[in-house]
């Protein structure tokens, strides 16, 4: 753990230095930029293309303070603090990917980075001569791949995603030097975007989304003379209704091939070591399941389930925690029921009321355990999770009416009755209740939502196919 007296101690003392050094660094900036602009402004795309390049460079000192800063609040890892800066992992060599046909994802967290997961190991079935290099900006996600490519012998490699600022993607794109490169969503990076087409890599922007404020924005900045938009190679969006949203920012086709979050890791990767001794700690008690929770919907939670234990007083209240470093606040909010924690390998016994998981890549065991679940994310204007998780465990599900993110997901899902949005607490209590009791039948629920799941399979075979249109991919 970094001593943060002593780091600021150590500020405190070079601080002269520092800003004579930052004084020399802003100089050569002032001459780069007059040289820039003596040589290259003839366009509006490039006089955008400068300013934010620019933009970023000035504030670079400031995105140094605020990686510091997540450093020593546990959100970077101080072991590999500088691949934020474009330098390589001590343990990737250039020999292990000279001959390489390598293919860059990009993604932003754990649910982008299982996405991204499910298309590499497509593009690897398509040819086995591919190297895949996955980047993430989160240590959380980072955790998950670590796990997740033990398997793959260096055919999947993970490194997390430098700042988009001129020279550092410049160092970056030089070392790897990818075939091509794949965006995940929305996740829009300007410099790494224009610099790989300028080196006539092709990018491509997969299972794309994007909210309504970001698509008034670009259509802002799209009157304004610049379309980051057009730049990619190929737009494959997630949904129909995306699709739409997508065409409006591009004069280039995009396309809907389904939603690559259908395909996420079935039963079959579940420990059943791990799930059997779940299930004899629980032994058949009622179980409400939480997902993915977020701050402020823990409170809600324990209130209700206070509010259930009446009725149904054996009950088991199972809290899956988004992000498992806020577990002490968790911990805190329950310090009046009796709770284990997963983490610390605390036993299910009958006097437990909750049981709080703040471990990672775990939740397809716990919907598997339970007959519906709460994804959480939507009680408030968070965007909501992916419901196909749960769906592909046969476990019924309720979510709040804040899924911006998968919005036609669970339109579709509750048009066809195979899911429930409640609009507040109380509706949540109320269909919890409804389930527990029997009044509603969480099979039902599942098996419609499973028809819909199965529309989306061979969406990975789909995109790959489109993509290798483009890039032609051989095993030669």
């Amino acid at each position: 753990m970094i001593d943060r007296s002593k780091f600021i101690e150590v500020i405190k003392k070079n601080l002269k230095v520092i800003l004579i050094l930052f004084w020399n660094y802003l100089l050569k900036i002032t001459k780069s930029i007059c040289a820039y602009c003596r040589n290259n402004l003839d366009s509006l795309q490039k006089i955008w293309l400068f300013f934010y390049r620019l933009t970023l460079i000035l504030t670079l000192p400031l995105l140094v303070i605020i990686l510091i800063y997540r450093l020593l609040r546990g959100k970077e890892d101080p072991l590999r603090i500088f691949e934020r800066f474009g330098f390589v992992s001590r343990n990737i060599k250039k020999s292990k990917i000279a001959d390489a046909q390598l293919i860059w994802i990009n993604a932003v967290s754990v649910g982008e980075a299982n996405t991204a997961l499910v298309l590499a190991e497509e593009l690897l079935k398509f040819s086995d001569k591919c190297q895949i290099l996955i980047t993430t900006t989160t240590v959380t996600s980072a955790q998950v791949i670590a796990k997740k490519i033990l398997n793959y012998q260096d055919k999947i490699i993970h490194q997390f995603l430098p700042l988009d600022v001129d020279f550092l993607v410049k160092k970056f794109l030089n070392f790897w030097q990818p075939r091509a490169i794949i965006f995940i969503e929305s996740d829009i990076w300007p410099n790494f975007i224009t610099t790989a087409r300028a080196r006539a890599i092709n990018v491509f922007l997969v299972n794309a989304r994007i909210s309504q404020k970001s698509l008034k924005s670009w259509k802002k900045i799209k009157k304004l003379g610049f379309n980051i938009f057009d730049y990619f190679s190929l737009i494959i969006a997630q949904s129909q209704e995306e699709q739409t949203k997508m065409q409006s920012l591009t004069s280039k086709h995009v396309l809907f091939c389904g939603n690559l979050k259908a395909q996420l890791n079935n039963s079959s990767n579940i420990p059943s070591d791990i799930l059997e001794q779940l299930k004899n700690q629980i032994n058949n008690r009622p179980i409400w399941l939480c997902a993915s929770t977020h701050r402020g919907e823990e409170q809600i939670i324990i209130n209700i389930h206070k509010q259930l234990l009446k009725d149904f007083p054996d009950l088991l209240t199972i809290i899956v925690l988004r992000h498992p470093n806020r577990i002490k606040e968790v911990q805190d909010l329950a310090s009046n029921l009796k709770y284990a924690t997963r983490s610390l390998n605390q036993v299910i016994d009958q006097q437990t009321s909750l049981y709080l998981v703040d471990t990672l890549n775990e939740l397809a065991i716990f919907y598997n355990i339970a007959g519906f679940a709460f994804i959480a994310g939507s009680l408030f204007d968070i965007g909501g999770h992916n419901p196909f998780e749960a769906i592909k465990q046969n476990c019924a599900v309720i979510s709040g009416e804040g899924v911006a993110n998968f919005a036609e997901i669970y339109h579709e899902l509750v048009d066809k009755k195979s899911a429930i949005i409640v609009k507040n607490k109380t509706e949540l209590y109320l269909t919890v209740k409804d389930f527990l009791s029997g009044k509603k039948i969480a099979q039902d629920y599942a098996k419609k939502a499973s028809k819909i799941l199965i529309q989306n399979q061979g969406v990975s075979e789909r995109i790959v196919l489109k993509i290798a249109e483009i890039i032609p991919l051989s095993n030669k």
